[in-house]
């Protein structure tokens, strides 16, 4: 007999001598225990057994290794059940001597015994949870060829010597190892596996427990990596899109910085009050500040496309405030992108598409590797990831004047004909781009119950934007010299990325919990413009420019203390979490080439040109700037529940930043379940979000195309920074923080083990929303001089300008029946809606000295109508898969509400009507490892409608919108795909 099992014994004996009370083999056996175990060292796992089932294991723990991570999910099971499915899988065998549980490590090279050798026959019945028998259950000998399956009535007999391990498997059921003993009979309870209907979520609660959909008080959706890999798109925002109901994100044609980052939603808020966390820490947001007439002006948001999708496990969407547990920014929402964790698996993609029209080819390349570090469960994770997309034209025949600077049409057609002008040159639709990007991911236990562990990436996005066609009719842009026929200006532009999160984790149950990590991130933009000019410098030959750039950096420290305590209160549960977070942001603006910016003429002079490069102009020295901020604050969270079937849920957090002083914010959300199918819950909390610093201190003279009295004209418009003493004197206050209280009620529903229904409606006040100004041209006399000297027309700023009130709902529901052998087989339907609708409520703040000169409100309507109507006011995303032993097939309607362009011209509004788009997908396994798809978006080359006003259009350049899209304008999109996963 091995040294450690005599040691065993002998201890074992002098406790039952002197300790006659502990428990017996035959008590221990009937003991139940509940375990919820994510990698988690199995010495912490024994522990947690000992406590709750009064139990004592006596091992080595390097006998046993016992630092080993394990993961289990058991809910009221007996110790020995639960015991056979933690140790049958780590080759730990146990005996129950003197009433205790020795463990012990059996080598199963030893124990490869030959059929004929011990054997028995092992019958029993399989079950589910509610106690129904469960028929094509798989049950096996691990690590032998032997396996049946179970009956029509859950039942099975397989012959198997008391060594070795049988193992039960069910797809959509959570997989049993059991070593087999002496025993002639076993009972087995499967456990439904936490995906689909049940997937497991920590984003919303600082707990460490776990908890499915269905039960938690706030409500949330969980997009899986299947998920994403279904939908075809190589962005991850456009998987959100087709994915999430609440979630929006449209890709814009010439639409400035929108062409580069594209603008992101949830329930019809702003991009910038939607929290972004990866791996529950907070991402630094993009340095680019949308200022065009689309979803988003005046709003920064954070770049999801540079984190590539073959990286994440899955990604959690939060529906519901949660500044208090977040900070700053979470108004909306939370999206908490969770990468993978993975300790041996290569995994590769390659895919590529084009769309119907023939352009917008897009091919994408990525490889996921992960290996094990360490033999104690540690993993590093790397992901790369290349795609390249061409650029779509969905551009219109230009109608307008094209040379003759006099607007004669006869005398104009001719000069096109004798010229041969092409009329089709204008390029309007999706950029150009290439992205390449690096992730990792990685954790290595390092003493007891710490952990380190890092992630983060890096990327790199080359984009090409197009302008609008510069006509030599129009003298202020052209530039005879260099381009007699006029010129396209092209706006090439780099966009850097890159995090780095580090920290270490001690992970104890009925223990202290801390996480202490510190991250750092940035994302920088450098601009030019070629194929341009400097239309105020005549004699320039210069056609390419360096406009400068933007940077935003963020480093964040964060300490998390938390715990779960047991039966603390007379309640079932009752988890505390304390922390503290400090938060340095760091904005920059780079100045561009002087020639970038320069005029060469007076605003009053009898042929006036545009100054700096046409289109773009780089970013002047008095722009240039370089500013820090910092943010410290203490946040508390707790989370229990009361009885079995109240959960309660509270958190505050203080905040002070160094240029806004002081915020709290609270948070109280709850649960109540009717029975164990059927519960309700609501929550309410107060939010912020402090302006951004780009909202803060940008400035710059900007070329955009505005619609005045139905004509699309060209204007220069200077963005004046919030401190600028111009404002003060228009009577504008300096920019405070948005303030919000968010309402959440609804109702859940587990009809049964296969189905699912959630309907959660909500309230949000949002006070002193910041908006970016109508324009203010020489009409102000305020102003009236710093804008001839600037050289410019017109002027707009920042201001909190108005309060809105967002009300919606939404439902989801989902099911899934499965069958055959295995369960191999089956077939899923989901159907999940949200309708959303946003006013603005009350006055418009208009200062006294802009109300004077007799503009009505400070906010115009273009802009009033991308705050209230130019989000969907409904989204349905109708899904349905079926598998069939190596096939698979998606297909999703998604149906856009309408949406409307708001004119200042109220002759001009058009309401675009509602439209469903059809995804398909199909996929084929050449076995295990390899598979290949085929599929299609929008396979039936739906289009939004067209611009009803040819004044509209850009004389004609412009078919379709580009302040509001529902889902874009490309039309189909078809694509194939190989994937490799071993």
């Amino acid at each position: 007999m091995p040294n450690f099992l005599l040691r065993a014994l002998g201890i074992a004996c002098f406790i039952s001598i002197f300790f006659p009370g502990v428990s017996s083999a035959q008590h221990t056996g009937h003991k139940s225990v509940t375990l919820q175990l994510d990698s988690v060292p199995l010495k912490t796992a024994l522990a947690q057994m000992e406590r709750q089932a009064g139990v004592k294991f006596v091992y080595s723990s390097k006998a046993i290794q016992a630092q080993r991570r394990v993961s289990l999910s058991l809910n009221h099971r007996p110790v020995m059940e639960a015991l056979d499915a933690l140790l049958g899988p780590l080759d730990v065998g146990y005996s129950v001597i003197a009433g205790q549980i020795a463990l012990r490590y059996e080598d199963p090279s030893a124990n490869a015994t030959p059929l004929n050798v011990a054997t028995a026959v092992l019958e029993g019945v399989v079950m589910d949870e509610k106690g129904e028998s469960l028929a094509g259950v798989r049950v096996s000998v691990k690590r032998s060829s032997r396996g049946v399956f179970t009956d029509l009535d859950g039942k099975y007999e397989i012959a198997v010597a008391p060594h070795e391990v049988a193992v039960f498997s069910y797809v959509g059921y959570q997989t049993r190892e059991i070593r087999a003993g002496k025993r002639a009979k076993l009972n087995v309870t499967l456990t439904e596996t936490p995906s689909f209907l049940t997937e497991l979520s920590v984003v919303g609660a600082r707990s460490t427990i776990q908890r499915i959909n269905t039960e938690r008080s706030v409500p949330l959706d969980v997009v899986t990596a299947n998920d994403i890999q279904a939908s075809g798109q190589t962005d991850l925002a456009q998987a959100l899109q087709y994915a999430s109901p609440s979630f929006n994100s449209s890709k814009y044609g010439i639409n400035n910085m929108a062409s580069f980052v594209d603008p992101a939603t949830l329930r019809g808020l702003g991009p910038d009050q939607l929290l972004v966390l990866v791996n529950g820490k907070r991402r630094h947001p993009s340095s680019l500040l949308n200022l065009n007439n689309t979803v988003g002006r005046g709003t920064v948001s954070t770049d999801l496309n540079v984190i590539p999708s073959a990286a994440i496990e899955r990604i959690e969407i939060l529906r519901d405030g949660a500044s208090a547990q977040y900070g700053s920014d979470a108004i909306a929402g939370i999206i908490n992108i969770v990468l993978k964790k993975r300790a041996s698996e290569l995994s590769a993609k390659v895919q590529t598409g084009i769309t119907a029209a023939g352009d917008g080819l897009t091919e994408q390349a990525a490889l996921f590797a992960g290996v094990p570090v360490g033999r104690n469960g540690g993993f590093f994770d790397l992901t790369l990831n290349y795609q390249r997309q061409d650029s779509t034209n969905r551009a219109g025949a230009y109608t307008g004047i094209v040379y003759d600077d006099h607007k004669n049409p006869v005398r104009d057609d001719s000069m096109v004909a004798v010229r041969r002008f092409n009329r089709n040159a204008a390029v309007y639709g999706t950029a150009q781009s290439k992205t390449s990007s690096a992730f990792f991911n990685a954790e290595i236990p390092v003493y007891d119950h710490w952990s380190f562990y890092t992630f983060g990436g890096a990327s790199v996005k080359d984009i090409l934007a197009y302008g609008f066609y510069r006509y030599p009719s129009d003298p202020r842009n052209s530039n005879l010299k260099l381009y007699p026929d006029g010129y396209l200006p092209e706006f090439p532009a780099r966009l850097t990325d890159y995090s780095l999160v580090g920290g270490f984790r001690r992970r104890v149950d009925k223990e202290w919990n801390a996480d202490l990590s510190i991250s750092t991130g940035a994302n920088s933009f450098n601009g030019s413009a070629i194929h341009t000019v400097n239309a105020s410098q005549p004699d320039s030959l210069q056609t390419s420019f360096d406009v400068g750039g933007t940077t935003f950096r963020q480093t964040v420290s964060n300490l998390n203390f938390s715990r779960n305590f047991s039966g603390l209160f007379n309640t079932q549960t009752f988890s505390f979490s304390l922390g503290s977070e400090v938060r340095v942001e760091n904005y920059t603006i780079r100045e561009g080439e002087p020639n970038s910016y320069s005029n060469g003429q007076a605003m009053n002079s009898p042929q006036v040109k545009l100054g700096g490069a046409n289109g773009r102009p780089g970013f002047t020295p008095s722009n240039a700037l370089d500013r820090y901020r910092t943010n410290a604050g203490v946040y508390m969270d707790l989370e229990s529940d009361v009885t079995a079937k109240i959960l309660a849920a509270a958190a505050l957090r203080m905040e002070r930043y160094s240029d806004f002083g002081d915020n709290l914010s609270a948070k109280l959300s709850g649960r109540y379940k009717i029975s164990d199918r059927y519960a309700v819950r609501a929550s309410f909390n107060s939010g912020f979000r402090a302006p951004s610093l780009q909202q803060l201190y940008y400035s710059q003279v900007q070329y955009q195309f505005f619609s005045v009295n139905g004509v699309t004209q060209l204007r220069q418009v200077l963005i004046l920074r919030n401190d600028d003493p111009t404002l003060r004197l228009l009577g504008v206050d300096p920019l405070k923080p948005e303030n919000s209280l968010h309402f959440n009620a609804g109702f859940t529903a587990r009809i049964d083990g296969k189905s699912a229904f959630t309907i959660d409606g909500y309230l949000i006040n949002i006070r002193n929303r910041i908006a970016l100004s109508a324009r203010l041209d020489t009409s102000f006399p305020v102003i009236k001089q710093l804008l001839l000297d600037a050289h410019i027309t017109d002027l707009q700023f920042f201001s909190n300008a108005v309060d809105t009130r967002t009300t919606g709902c939404d439902v989801v529901f989902t099911r899934k029946e499965k069958w055959g052998l295995e369960g191999e087989n089956f077939m899923s339907v989901s159907a999940a809606l949200n309708m959303n609708q946003t006013n603005i409520i009350g006055k418009v703040r208009t200062p006294a000295a802009i109300e004077e000169v007799g503009a009505a409100q400070l906010l115009d309507r273009v802009s009033r109508g991308l705050i209230e109507v130019a989000q969907p006011a409904s989204k349905l995303i109708f899904t349905f898969q079926y598998h069939h032993q190596n096939w698979d097939f998606l297909a999703r309607n998604t149906r856009f509400g309408s949406v409307i362009y708001q004119d200042n011209d109220p002759r001009f509004d058009q309401t675009f009507s509602a439209k469903m788009v059809t995804d398909a997908v199909l996929t084929y396994g050449f076995g295990p490892h390899i598979s290949a798809s085929v599929g299609g978006n929008n396979i039936f080359n739906i289009y939004p409608d067209k611009i009803l006003f040819s004044s509209q259009t850009s004389d004609g350049q412009i078919p379709y919108s580009r302040n509001t899209t529902q889902f874009g304008f490309n039309g189909a999109f078809y694509y194939a795909g190989l994937q490799a996963h071993f």
